[in-house]
């Protein structure tokens, strides 16, 4: 895979303990990967419970890390949670450029609630 092209790779991890935001997954994320290897992390966030949907996704510079990663992590507990395990997945969207334009096209003219969930993004 060409990481030019896609601006590295995107996981989707499933089964996120439903309290998990941002702040938490780069936190699970340090046990796993070096920060500088990913420079996007987001938690989709259900308005309507407060709760997060039960995935995130994470952006990786490079698709040697994502994999690595992607191999390390699955079947993983969660930290806090010994009772959820860690479901990698390939996202349907890929690179950094593709998730910032598709969480601004769901946020549209969201309430300030819904940018309070925004993504993290790194350098």
């Amino acid at each position: 895979m060409d990481d030019s092209a896609c601006g590295g790779l995107t996981l989707m991890l499933r089964k996120l303990p439903r309290t998990y935001g941002n702040n938490e997954v780069v936190r699970e994320m340090d046990r796993f990967a070096p920060r500088e290897s990913y420079n996007f992390v987001y938690v989709p966030w259900d308005d309507a419970s407060s709760l997060n949907m039960g995935i995130a996704f994470v952006n990786f510079v490079d698709s040697e890390t994502a994999y690595a990663v992607y191999a390390r992590m699955d079947g993983r507990p969660w930290r806090h949670s010994q009772t959820r395990y860690i479901h990698t997945r390939l996202a349907k969207v890929q690179g950094l450029a593709a998730n910032l334009q598709r969480f601004m096209s769901n946020a549209g003219s969201s309430s300030g609630a819904h940018m309070a969930h925004a993504p993290l993004v790194f350098n």
